[in-house]
Parts: C-alpha cells; sequence; structure tokens
C-alpha cells in the first residue's frame, strides 16, 4: 500500500547538513537553493551530487530528495536501461524492428505520430527518437517489447524503492483526462485531446500523485540511475557507452544554462506535462561529473518549474565549475 505523500505547497525541511561530506573541499550554495526551493509555488525535490571528483567528490545537496513525485517524460530512462539489459542478455536485440501498434495511443510530444503510415524502425531508433524527441509512441513501443513487469524488476534490483513504471505514457494521458479504462484508439485520443482543450483534466488525480501506482520517482532515485549509467555499473562497456550517447540527445531547462560545448556532452532527460515540470541530468565539469536531479510539481500549471531549474542549475554548476555556465 502506498503512502499518501505530502499535499501541493508542502514545503519539508532540507536534508540536513550531514548529507554533505567534510572531506570535499566544495559546498553548494544551500541557504539560496532552500530559499529557491521554499519560494515555488508548488512541492519541489532536489538532490545534487559531485560524484567521482577528488575536488569536489562527496559535496552534496538534498530538498525533499526522497519524497515522490510525478514524473511526466524522465521515466523514459529506467525505459531506456530496461532495453539496453536485455539486450545484453540476449532476450532481444537492439536490431528488432516493431511496427507502431494500432492501439498505441498518438498523444503528446514525438515524431512518429506524423506518419500516416504505422512506421517499422529498430528498437534502436525507437529508443533515440524516445529520448532526442521525447517520442511517447517510440516510448510506449518500447515498453510493450520489454515490458512492465521487467521495468520495475529492474527498478526492484536497483533498491530504487520510489521509483516505479507501472502504465504506458499513452495510459498515462487518459487517466489524465479521466479516461483511466478507455481503448487506446485515435478516436479516443480526439477525445482526450477535447477534454484537455476544455479543462476537463483531473489535476488532482492518480496522474499527479505519489502513488506508486502512477509513474513516479524521487530526485535521488533518479540521480543514481544515471550516475550508475555513466559509472558503467549497469551494463558492459559498449552497452554504457551507447546509453550515454543516447542520453546526451537530450535537453531541457538544466543544459538550457550550460555553455554550448558543455551542454552537447551532459546525458540528461526532462520532464514536462501541465502541473510537472522535472529535469535530471549529468553534467561533465573539469573537476568531474555533477549530478542534478529536480522534480517540480506546481500548485497550478504555469511552467514556473522550468525556471527554477535554471536557478538550481546555475548555483550548483557554479559552486563547481562557473567556466561551465552560459552567460545570463
Amino acid at each position: 500500500m502506498s503512502v499518501p505523500g505530502p499535499g501541493p505547497g508542502h514545503h519539508p525541511d532540507p536534508d540536513p547538513d550531514p548529507d554533505h561530506d567534510p572531506t570535499s573541499t566544495v559546498r553548494f550554495p544551500s541557504d539560496a537553493l532552500d530559499r529557491l526551493a521554499r519560494a515555488f509555488p508548488g512541492r519541489v525535490g532536489i538532490y545534487i551530487e559531485a560524484v567521482c571528483s577528488e575536488v569536489a567528490g562527496g559535496a552534496r545537496y538534498a530538498f525533499a530528495a526522497d519524497e515522490r513525485f510525478p514524473t511526466a517524460s524522465v521515466f523514459k530512462i529506467p525505459v531506456l536501461l530496461t532495453l539496453y539489459q536485455l539486450a545484453e542478455a540476449g532476450r532481444l536485440s537492439l536490431d528488432d524492428r516493431h511496427r507502431v501498434a494500432a492501439d498505441i495511443s498518438t498523444h503528446g510530444t514525438g515524431i512518429l505520430k506524423q506518419f500516416t503510415d504505422a512506421p517499422e524502425l529498430s528498437l534502436r531508433d525507437h529508443c533515440r527518437i524516445m529520448i532526442s524527441h521525447s517520442d511517447n509512441i517510440a516510448t510506449d513501443t518500447i515498453i510493450r517489447a520489454v515490458g512492465l513487469d521487467q521495468i520495475n524488476a529492474m527498478l526492484e534490483r536497483q533498491g530504487l524503492a520510489n521509483t516505479r513504471v507501472p502504465m504506458e505514457i499513452g495510459r498515462w494521458h487518459y487517466v489524465m483526462a479521466g479516461m483511466d479504462r478507455a481503448p487506446l484508439n485515435l478516436a479516443n485520443d480526439d477525445e482526450m485531446v477535447r477534454r484537455a482543450k476544455a479543462g476537463e483534466v483531473d489535476d488532482d488525480g492518480l496522474a499527479f500523485s505519489d502513488r506508486l501506482e502512477n509513474l513516479v520517482a524521487s530526485p535521488r532515485d533518479l540521480a543514481a540511475l544515471v550516475g550508475r549509467i555513466d559509472q558503467g555499473k549497469l551494463a558492459g562497456a559498449a552497452a554504457t557507452e551507447s546509453m550515454r550517447q543516447m542520453l546526451r540527445l537530450g535537453d531541457g531547462p538544466i543544459t538550457s544554462v550550460l555553455q554550448p560545448n558543455v551542454a552537447a556532452q551532459t546525458m540528461s532527460k526532462r520532464g514536462s506535462s501541465r502541473r510537472i515540470v522535472c529535469d535530471v541530468a549529468l553534467v561533465p565539469l573539469a573537476a568531474g561529473p555533477l549530478v542534478i536531479s529536480v522534480m517540480t510539481l506546481e500548485d497550478q500549471p504555469r511552467k514556473s518549474g522550468t525556471a527554477l531549474i535554471g536557478e538550481v542549475t546555475r548555483l550548483a554548476v557554479g559552486a563547481v565549475d562557473p567556466d561551465a555556465l552560459a552567460a545570463d
């Protein structure tokens, strides 16, 4: 049974200072970060860590880092990882070709919905556009190839108890519109869009909750997942490098405030839908990698989370390597 989380506007105390490694020469500006989080009109979770660095290694900052938040498209990171792990185990091939099924929702971000014929792509290419274009059709095609059970089993093995993928992204959009049991098809996609345009969206329902029956994660879980991918702890060398390259195709509020050469090498995935804005990234700095994971859930859908994530990134990166930041 999931435990109900705090409601909108809840601002927990930041994690205590012992979360900081006293051997690190870097300290993140916790007072400024706390003020940003507390002033946000809704819920915020932040986890920042400098890893694998003799200079900054061990420096951490956390604010509600172990609370669950709805993810929007950030959940595509565990989908990517599960795909690569199953391919490495020989249970499928990234070269396997999958045609888009008629009962996959065409709503939301991506490019595959522009095709009139159901396209057939390799799982590798589905994965590529899942990250580069946050393509929802490609995502659900991969989910059906690997299975929700395999994704959640991987999360269990990694000890990421606050992160779950219980449904496809197409179903999640239907849940948002109060169409939980409606079949996924073009006619119902149109009805879902009609409801969204008419404001008939349950902003306090399952799709925006922290329940494990929803697409949820915690900032610390997401940071751990991206960090372990980069460190080669979750796959062999070839698969690890391929996942790094895939995640470098992502962009979002974090990469938007970085110098272009740094942004191009940053592994990231953002997620955004109505009240939700999230971003997680591993930023390669001269002193070593910096993991930034920020999840926001506004009281109202204003997309204020985008600006907050950019400000958090400026404070975090500025404490380690100010030259990596783009000009204001």
